[in-house]
């Protein structure tokens, strides 16, 4: 997979994790393990629920900042969360594991106010 094809599966990854059901499964392995501050969750199940916590914020997305980077079968992706037009509500860096084109694990890492 070329960079490209990583900034597209990234953005994929992040709105599978927004829109939930379907886009989920499509781009995430059934046993996906979500690591982030205040746990982790393993599961389509898991990633649905904090899809709906998500979408609690009508309008808000999420953005890269900068082209995501590859490395094997590993992609970091820093990003933006918010409503457009307006300053970013938080910042972070996913960083994903993959397994046949699918994400195997999503770590998360929301910058520290």
């Amino acid at each position: 997979m070329r960079i490209s094809a990583s900034a597209t599966l990234s953005s994929s990854i992040q709105q599978g994790v927004q829109l939930g059901g379907s886009a989920i499964e499509a781009h995430f392995l059934d046993e996906v393990r979500l690591s982030r501050p205040g746990g982790e969750f393993t599961g389509h199940d898991a990633l649905e629920r904090f899809s709906a916590l998500q979408r609690r914020f009508p309008g808000a997305r999420f953005t890269l900042a900068k082209p995501p980077q590859q490395l094997g079968d590993a992609i970091r992706a820093c990003w933006f969360f918010g409503s457009p037009g307006k300053p970013p509500a938080v910042s972070g860096m996913d960083f994903v594991i993959l397994d046949g084109g699918k994400a195997r694990a999503l770590y998360a890492f929301p910058d520290a106010d």
